[in-house]
């Protein structure tokens, strides 16, 4: 309607045209529909189905002098009309208290009152619905009261559903997992209904989200008020919160010296490892300074060793006493025998070598277990009269009976069988002792 329109009709005129289109009728025309919507729903919803209507009454043949009288049927709807209505309120009732009876019998028996209030708050709410739905359209105060508690309600089943879950998941709800997941289960159900009656008389006011802004208004300025038990709870998260700071600085502070700790640790490894390491290179230093020094004393003195001639060398060996020490299989072997007559001889001031002789064929003698490709070990001289020779003074084992010497000479050539010899004969005993085996390579170590 413009603004013509609502100057000419609106301020000046008290009824408006049918086809008015200001703000005020259209809202007027609104509520008849929905009120008609209403009303059919109610009839669709009731128990009792609707009641014929009356049948006209006849037209009195009388005069019209003789006076009119009340119609006969006029006391039966009047009765009709007052046990509907005591039906209607017998009835949500019934419901109320038999939900109530029922939840209380089952809170009784599993422990606790959930069961109770769902119960309760479901036959009041399903009665309003159901059969006083009229009168929160009629009395808008009543209206907004219902969606209040409506609110007020789906929050708090919101609030016992998560703490159930919560309990439940955890093992802390009841005793018996099965009635916990029944209370749980029966919760959800009971959340979902609400939710869809929420959503129904959502166009009601106040909306949830109003409700909600409320209340948490309502609970910080109780909480900061000192109004208990908000102001305790504020006091206890507050303590909690400075609590955990304080934890968390700690920790903080235990894990900062604990890195101080780790890092002055790798420091001071770091700095052992090089102290080690300049100590291993200074004990290498020295080792290899040692070693030079030795190699150079050795030099020193090999260069002063001179070869012996065969009358000396027969002089030495005759004074020498390695061939009386005992053949002990594997402590002390041909090889021990060897270093020690090399030792003997440099210490006399003669050139002596070892050689490491590879043999095949070894008999095994004395049932050691020597495999038959053993080597052998000697020694060399090189003597200025008659050149090369190998001397052998490896003892015996340890018997009754045996020669008193046992320094020998042998022939050592590559493919023929290692005989040794005596060089010092003894009465009684043969000159040429039990072949070794055949020599298959020769190593002269100086």
């Amino acid at each position: 309607m413009d603004n013509r329109e609502a100057g000419e009709y609106n301020p000046n005129i008290d009824n408006h045209p049918p086809a008015c289109t200001c703000a005020e009728c259209a809202n007027q025309r609104l509520d008849k529909k929905k009120q008609a919507i209403w009303t059919n729903l109610r009839k669709y919803l009731s128990f009792k189905r609707p009641e014929p209507e009356p049948k006209p009454e006849p037209v009195s043949e009388e005069p019209p002098g003789k006076g009119l009288s009340s119609s006969p049927l006029e006391p039966a709807i009047k009765t009709t009309k007052t046990l509907k209505q005591a039906l209607n309120w017998l009835i949500p009732a019934l419901l109320i208290f038999s939900c109530t009876l029922i939840g209380f019998g089952i809170s009784m028996f599993i422990g606790t009152a959930i069961p109770f209030w769902l119960l309760l708050g479901f036959s009041l709410i399903i009665s309003i619905e159901k059969w006083f739905y009229y009168l929160t359209r009629k009395y808008k105060y009543i209206g907004k009261l219902y969606r209040l508690v409506l609110n007020l309600s789906i929050l708090c089943l919101l609030g016992l559903t998560i703490w159930s879950g919560i309990k439940l998941f955890s093992q802390q709800y009841f005793s018996s997992p099965l009635v916990g997941s029944l209370v749980f289960l029966t919760e959800l159900a009971f959340f979902f209904w609400m939710w869809r009656t929420v959503s129904k008389n959502s166009w009601r006011w106040p909306s949830m989200k109003l409700t909600v802004f409320l209340l948490v208004c309502m609970a910080v300025v109780f909480t900061f008020a000192g109004v208990p038990p908000l102001s305790t709870y504020k006091d206890t998260l507050i303590t909690k919160w400075e609590d955990y700071q304080v934890e968390q600085a700690i920790q903080q502070a235990e894990i900062d010296a604990k890195e101080a700790a780790e890092f002055q640790e790798r420091e001071d490894e770091r700095a052992a490892k090089e102290a080690a390491r300049v100590e291993t290179a200074r004990q290498e230093q020295l080792v290899a300074e040692q070693a030079r020094m030795e190699a150079e004393e050795e030099a020193a003195r090999v260069a002063n060793l001179r070869n012996p001639s065969w009358l000396e060398l027969k002089a030495f060996l005759l004074k020498d006493d390695t061939d009386e020490m005992e053949y002990v299989y594997p402590i002390v072997v041909c090889a021990d025998f060897a270093d020690r007559l090399k030792r003997n001889a440099e210490e006399e001031g003669w050139r002596c070598s070892v050689v490491s002789l590879d043999m095949v064929g070894y008999t095994d003698p004395y049932n050691y277990g020597i495999a038959s490709n053993a080597g052998h070990a000697c020694n060399a001289f090189e003597t200025t009269d008659r050149g090369l020779v190998y001397i052998d003074c490896t003892g015996l084992p340890a018997s009754g009976y045996n020669p008193p010497n046992c320094d020998k000479i042998v022939d050592v050539v590559v493919g023929e069988e290692y005989v040794p010899i005596s060089i010092f004969p003894e009465t009684g005993w043969s000159d040429i002792w039990e072949g070794m085996g055949i020599v298959t390579g020769i190593n002269i170590q100086r």
